[in-house]
């Protein structure tokens, strides 16, 4: 029989039919954790679950009932929790960012008589924590993403390896007040982010950085076939994070209740006279690989923002508004036109681009599931009538008008992008339209290769087009 695992506070873990799902409970269920095999608790008592009434100190303050209601809630779950740490269970807590609100202690004092008479209640601040062990009273709270595992022990590794990107803080420790064994740390500081924290009792919480149950790797909308609504569901990553996950913390249970290597180094074994030379030459080694590896790490992450730089120039193809603005000026400078998006204060235009064979005004549209249509070609007629009048322009640009219609299918699954109006219409105003998927190939075959007189005959099409779409050269077959 498996092991039973209650998740208190944290929300839902993503699951499937065929997934045997965490139990997840939040706090105003009252559920025994003498149930559970593995307990994992997120301190997120918050002040919406409860009725609340007005603001106390700037925060806000519970009602009457609404902390008659918490209290019981509170007892309850200390009592259990205690109970669970007698019980030697294993509790995971997630170091989440506290909650804190007042509550109303059922209390009061009077004063006054009569009419006058007024009632001052007792409040009391409430840290979401202090439904914990008092050993993390000395938390500071802080968020960040760049968390290290820095420890000998390798209990808490695997859990830590495959799902590291799922992690990031929001509490941190002293290393001197973190009693146990501290294993995750900030990246650049001293900062304990978790470890396994003892009690005077002897009982163990061991501490994970906070876990974003939330991330956008877990879900996906799909379209209800009996209802022909979209519905959030699961994605496959999200229940094989949840199966890695469930599987680590039973690992990990294993090992604490087989006390395996849980007993941290006495101070005194780390006096000089014990000291071992071969563990010094390899700490060195070790020191020098984890500069090396923040070196590469760092080329890493230019190279992966080069990688989305580049991708970029695939909202040619599928994007609308400014990311497809942004890959049309891209696009247009890549075959030779200085290209920019213009904004005097008084006037706005999505391109405005030019070379010595000519000046061009353009707008963008894209359309999910339709044709671009003559609402967008009105709006470039008429830019294009406020550019001319403007003091400081000499002469007319020819205009543009840049579609990505049917966005959302693959371009050779596409109608026509634009409406015949929209045509007939740029046709007799002499304005050239221009699919934007056309651009993606030629982007694609000048970022491979340098071609000038591709890049001229390019431009000469967008010049020389007076009516219909633009036809642009056919791409060079590569050698």
């Amino acid at each position: 029989m498996g092991k039973t695992i209650i998740s208190l506070g944290t929300g839902d873990f993503p699951s499937d039919e065929d997934n045997e799902q965490i139990q997840c409970v939040d706090f105003s269920t009252h559920i025994s954790l003498a149930d559970a095999d593995i307990i994992l608790i997120s301190p997120t008592l918050n002040a919406y679950q409860y009725e609340e009434e007005y603001l106390h100190q700037g925060k806000q303050c519970l009602s009457e009932d609404g902390s008659g209601n918490f209290l019981e809630d509170l007892h309850f779950w200390r009592k259990e929790i205690k109970k669970a740490l007698e019980a030697s269970k294993t509790i995971f807590v997630i170091l989440n960012s506290p909650s804190k609100f007042y509550y109303k202690t059922g209390e009061k004092y009077f004063s006054g008589t009569g009419k006058n008479r007024q009632t001052t209640h007792k409040h009391k601040l409430f840290n979401s924590y202090d439904i914990l062990s008092s050993v993390f009273s000395n938390a500071h709270f802080s968020s960040g993403s760049e968390i290290i595992y820095n420890s000998k022990e390798s209990i808490l590794r695997i859990l830590w390896e495959d799902n590291k990107k799922y992690f990031h803080y929001q509490a941190s420790f002293d290393i001197a007040d973190f009693s146990g064994i501290p294993i995750f740390f900030q990246k650049k500081g001293k900062a304990v982010l978790g470890g396994i924290r003892k009690l005077n009792s002897g009982a163990k919480f061991i501490c994970l950085p906070a876990l974003e149950l939330e991330h956008p790797d877990f879900t996906v909308f799909e379209e209800n076939t009996d209802t022909g609504e979209n519905e959030e569901c699961w994605t496959e990553e999200g229940q094989n994070f949840t199966k890695r996950f469930k599987r680590a913390l039973i690992e990990i249970d294993t090992a604490v209740r087989g006390n395996k290597k849980l007993t941290p180094t006495p101070e005194w074994a780390n006096n000089n006279e014990f000291t071992l030379q071969s563990v010094v030459k390899i700490n060195k080694k070790i020191q020098e690989t984890l500069i090396k590896i923040s070196t590469q790490e760092e080329k890493k992450k230019k190279l992966i923002k080069q990688v989305q730089t580049e991708e970029n120039s695939k909202f040619l193809l599928y994007e609308n508004g400014t990311p497809l603005e942004i890959s049309v000026r891209e696009a247009l400078k890549l075959i030779g036109f200085q290209a920019t998006h213009f904004d005097d204060g008084e006037s706005e235009f999505d391109v405005i681009f030019s070379c010595k064979e000519g000046k061009f005004l353009g707008e963008v549209e894209g359309r999910d599931k339709n044709a671009i249509d003559v609402k967008k070609l009105s709006q470039l007629m008429r830019n294009l009538t406020e550019y001319i009048t403007k003091e400081e322009v000499t002469e007319p640009a020819k205009g543009v008008l840049f579609g990505n219609g049917f966005r959302l299918k693959e371009p050779q699954k596409r109608d026509c992008q634009f409406t015949k109006k929209c045509k007939s219409t740029a046709s007799n105003s002499n304005i050239a339209l221009v699919n934007t998927t056309d651009l993606f190939p030629i982007v694609k075959y000048l970022k491979e290769i340098s071609d000038k007189d591709f890049m001229k005959n390019c431009r000469e099409a967008l010049l020389k087009t007076k009516s219909g779409v633009v036809k642009f050269p056919e791409i060079p077959k590569l050698k």
